[in-house]
């Protein structure tokens, strides 16, 4: 199964009899949820165009600094 694809059906649960037209939020463990190299994020943005909510993640794998 695809990384996408587990990512993209993680705790979202259809929601039944519900007054707000919103799925409810959740906290997205990258690092244990997606991939356990997922360290120090430098940005995210959400994708457009997409009919479920679809991130991408920029990270680097060792943290970096000058000096």
């Amino acid at each position: 199964m695809s990384d996408a694809f587990r990512i993209s059906n993680l705790m979202i649960e259809p929601i039944v009899d519900r007054d707000v037209p919103y799925s409810p939020s959740f906290v997205l463990d990258l690092a244990a949820d997606v991939d356990g190299h997922v360290r120090n994020v430098v940005d995210f943005v959400f994708l457009p165009g997409f009919n479920n909510p679809t991130v991408a993640v920029l990270f680097q794998a060792q943290q970096t600094w000058t000096g």
